[in-house]
């Protein structure tokens, strides 16, 4: 399910953010709203150093150039128009003295007023030494590059605005091409560059995806060139998204593309990976558990379909976003058992021995149908594990019950708090202020800004509160890969107290609030909008929260129905 949660007491999905729209010149510039009537481009190896370059000239005027930022120009159809022009270059003075001339009759720049600096809360500047670069661009269009850079720029800007007292990015006035040909090459390289540059100058983890983000462009452009199909190009818009390591890199593609690429059916199955092996941990639908052909619960699933299950794991992982490897088997977990098929073949071990079953496989309107809950069916928010030990579940919690259960619960000896679950409210600072024996700095914030887009600020710190008669016995939280966003900024409020242990496995590593992107063809993603750190500045991005001892699952123990961070959590409070 999709979610955005904010890190106030109020939950904001930054499409749903509104701002009244004024009277621009690039809104009465339809051309090219259903094509781009660019047809071919060729793929040799200049082609894509040009159109790379493209890419991140392109780009940087985007963000950085006054008459874009006043709306002055439709930037999308300004590509189309320059486009053919462009790709007929043959040599780099001509592809210079093109680009020069583009850009150039945007409208004066002053070339003043602008100075990047760098203070005590900068966390980094913008990766522009490229367009100083003189051996590339020669120096009229470097001196100009560079000029824009330094022109000073207002608060507003055409494309991109901010969530009002939250400062993640709000993407605006992105055409959708919606009806648009997958054969249409104009709208395939867009596709790249609109997606490479929101990335570059406003997702602040790109210093931890793993690569050099701006090697990027040249390796997809090619990709998405040379997609035979739609499929082809949808699958390569994929594996993009996928490579900035994201978990909250949540994508909708059409219908027909994910029953293509994961299958419209999935078999009744949850399954959790547990020393990397793909384990069955309980039924999506338990009505619909047929005893005769069902796998059971604790069954290893070692082949698909006549497929190694590892082998489509890994096949699986380009494809699935996801901030590490821990939160992408939780990820991949949820589409590994999907088929066009109505069953699937599957090899298994149960009780030491190798077997096979065709398991039935059914449309997610059968298999998620509503049902009525009854008061059996929810876990209890808060418990008694022992008389001296308490137990809090946070994916079931209400702000309004948060007195009563630490009144009933302040006669322990130790409280148990349970992330490994989605906090069903913000309780951030409602529940920490109970058991912080002093106001605590728990986190702090990035932020981009669009007077210089990719220059990275830190907030102040964020305080947990206190009350003036803490519970004073220990704290154990248990995390593991379910524990992601709310869950993880959660973690890391209740445990900055000096009486808390938080233990468990590597949590989701994707913290922050949520900005949406919409590309061509009604495709939609998004990204962590915000950077949320430790406040002495220790990334949670891809690395999650820091845990004390880490605890994770073994197949023995699950297979014996053990919890082995909550036995180890009563171990801690007993002092054992």
């Amino acid at each position: 399910m999709k979610y955005f949660l904010l890190f106030t007491f109020i939950f904001i999905s930054s499409f749903s953010y509104s701002q009244k729209k004024g009277v621009f010149i690039a809104d009465s510039d339809t051309a090219f709203s259903k094509s781009s009537d660019i047809n071919m481009i060729s793929c040799d190896e200049q082609q894509i150093k040009n159109l790379d370059l493209l890419c991140k000239v392109w780009g940087f005027v985007k963000y950085y150039h006054p008459s874009i930022a006043a709306g002055k120009y439709n930037w999308d159809n300004e590509l189309f128009r320059f486009l053919p022009k462009y790709l007929a270059v043959k040599t780099n003075e001509e592809r210079n003295d093109t680009l020069f001339s583009w850009i150039n009759n945007l409208g004066p720049v002053s070339g003043k007023g602008n100075k990047i600096k760098i203070k005590s809360n900068t966390k980094c500047v913008p990766n522009l030494d490229w367009i100083s670069d003189t051996t590339v661009f020669g120096s009229d269009l470097s001196n100009l590059l560079v000029n824009i850079k330094n022109t000073k720029r207002k608060k507003q800007h055409y494309y991109v605005s901010f969530l009002e007292n939250i400062g993640n990015p709000v993407f605006k006035n992105e055409r959708l091409y919606k009806d648009a040909s997958f054969n249409d090459f104009g709208i395939r390289v867009l596709t790249v560059f609109r997606y490479y540059n929101i990335i570059e100058y406003f997702f602040p983890h790109k210093n931890v995806i793993g690569e050099n983000w701006q090697d990027i462009p040249a390796e997809f452009i090619e990709k998405i060139i040379l997609a035979e199909n739609d499929f082809d190009v949808q699958k390569t818009i994929l594996e993009m998204i996928t490579r900035i390591n994201d978990t909250q890199a949540k994508t909708n593609f059409n219908e027909a593309f994910s029953n293509e690429f994961y299958g419209r059916n999935y078999a009744n199955y949850k399954i959790s990976f547990i020393e990397n092996y793909a384990v069955v941990s309980g039924y999506i639908n338990p009505s619909l558990v047929a005893k005769n052909v069902d796998l059971q619960i604790g069954d290893i699933i070692m082949g698909i379909e006549g497929e190694n299950t590892l082998k489509k794991v890994e096949r699986l992982k380009n494809y699935s976003p996801a901030s590490n490897d821990f939160s992408k088997l939780n990820v991949i977990s949820q589409d590994l058992l999907r088929t066009n098929k109505r069953s699937l073949n599957i090899t298994f071990v149960r009780n030491n021995k190798t077997s096979s079953s065709n398991v039935p496989c059914y449309p997610p309107s059968s298999l998620y149908t509503k049902k009525e809950i009854s008061s059996s069916d929810i876990k209890p928010t808060w418990r008694f594990l022992t008389s001296e030990i308490g137990y809090i579940f946070l994916g079931t919690i209400e702000n309004r019950d948060v007195p009563k259960m630490m009144r009933e619960l302040r006669p322990t000896s130790g409280i148990i708090i349970d992330l490994r679950c989605v906090p069903s409210d913000f309780v951030v600072f409602s529940l920490s202020q109970y058991i912080h024996i002093q106001k605590t700095a728990f986190a702090k914030f990035s932020k981009t800004n669009i007077q210089n887009p990719g220059e990275f600020t830190f907030t102040k710190p964020v305080y947990a509160p206190k009350i003036k008669h803490p519970y004073n016995g220990k704290i154990v939280i248990l995390v593991n890969e379910l524990t992601q966003d709310l869950a993880e900024y959660t973690a890391m409020s209740l445990g900055s107290t000096s009486t808390a242990t938080i233990i468990g496995s590597t949590t989701s590593g994707a913290n922050g609030n949520v900005s949406d992107v919409i590309l061509p063809w009604g495709i939609s993603t998004s990204f962590s909008g915000v950077g949320v750190y430790y406040p002495d500045g220790k990334e949670t991005q891809r690395v999650g929260v820091t845990i004390d001892e880490i605890i994770r699952p073994s197949l023995s123990g699950f297979l014996f129905g053990r919890d082995e961070a909550l036995e180890k959590a009563v171990q801690i409070i007993k002092n054992k």
